[in-house]
């Protein structure tokens, strides 16, 4: 196995359904969680997303076994040093992210990407004391993102714009539709017509 280019910091059903879409698109994925006990359920999660899947004929029974090797579990942080993309998928606290943040930039190379999963933080907000907030943008899913192919990306006003491109090309590539969103629409992320509008204001169209 290749050493993974995507990890996912976080908890519950969002963080596993984000990796589990990225995996069956070919990525190797690392998922942190903070503790064994979580670990322990994330293949089976892994493994009922996928049978979903099957069932509705939306995925090819045989290529579950090869799906499910590409996802790597830790509960060490450190492990994340080397991959170039990390989407946090933590509650909607923004100190809670800020920390986390700190602790990334310690670890990862300064050319890693930091994505928030937030749905009402803003990233000029997320990258408050950020020693590299040119590396912070949003890559809002829609739930469940294994069933739903709709990615919103917010970048800042630091946001590098070659590191908006790589997340927008990487993401449109695993089948989703990447919307651009306003910074200043990206509190507006959350479910609803007028945000739906919003989101329609720069798709990227998925990959066939």
């Amino acid at each position: 196995m290749t050493s993974p280019c995507i990890a996912i910091l976080g908890s519950g059903s969002m963080g596993v359904g984000i990796a589990t879409h990225l995996a069956r698109h070919g990525h190797e994925v690392l998922l942190i969680y903070p503790s064994m006990e979580q670990l322990a359920e994330v293949l089976a999660m892994a493994r009922s997303i996928l049978a979903g899947l099957v069932e509705a004929g939306r995925f090819a029974p045989e290529q579950v076994a090869a799906t499910l090797a590409r996802l790597r579990t830790s509960t060490r942080l450190k492990d994340v040093a080397g991959v170039r993309l990390l989407i946090e998928t933590l509650p909607e606290r923004i100190e809670l992210k800020r920390a986390l943040y700190a602790e990334l930039e310690r670890i990862v190379d300064a050319e890693a990407v930091i994505a928030s999963d937030t749905g009402g933080l803003s990233p000029e907000r997320l990258a408050e004391g950020m020693r590299h907030p040119g590396r912070l943008l949003i890559a809002h899913f829609r739930s469940p993102p294994h069933r739903v192919p709709l990615v919103a990306v917010v970048a800042g006003r630091q946001t590098r714009s070659e590191h908006l491109a790589y997340v927008r090309t990487l993401l449109a590539g695993t089948n989703l539709e990447v919307v651009v969103v306003p910074d200043g629409a990206a509190d507006c992320l959350s479910p609803g017509p007028a945000r739906s509008r919003e989101w329609r204001a720069e798709p990227e169209r998925p990959a066939k």
